[in-house]
């Protein structure tokens, strides 16, 4: 579980430890689909969640290594 505050008029890069962005999820939602969520990048060993001012609650099994 990861929850995330961004400020008002500010935007923010979450990086999450999974290697799947597709069982990753922001309330309950995809994180490719969530509201707020403006980008997601699959990196090696992780995902990159760019994401605007609001609250935010992620869930993601974590990365095998």
């Amino acid at each position: 579980f990861l929850n995330v505050t961004v400020p008002p008029n500010a935007s923010a890069d979450i990086y999450l430890p999974t290697a799947s962005a597709t069982q990753a999820t922001e309330s309950g939602v995809s994180v490719s689909r969530a509201q707020g969520i403006s980008g997601v990048r699959t990196l090696s060993d992780s995902i990159l969640v760019q994401v605007g001012s609001g609250e935010y609650h992620f869930r993601a099994p974590m990365s095998q290594q």
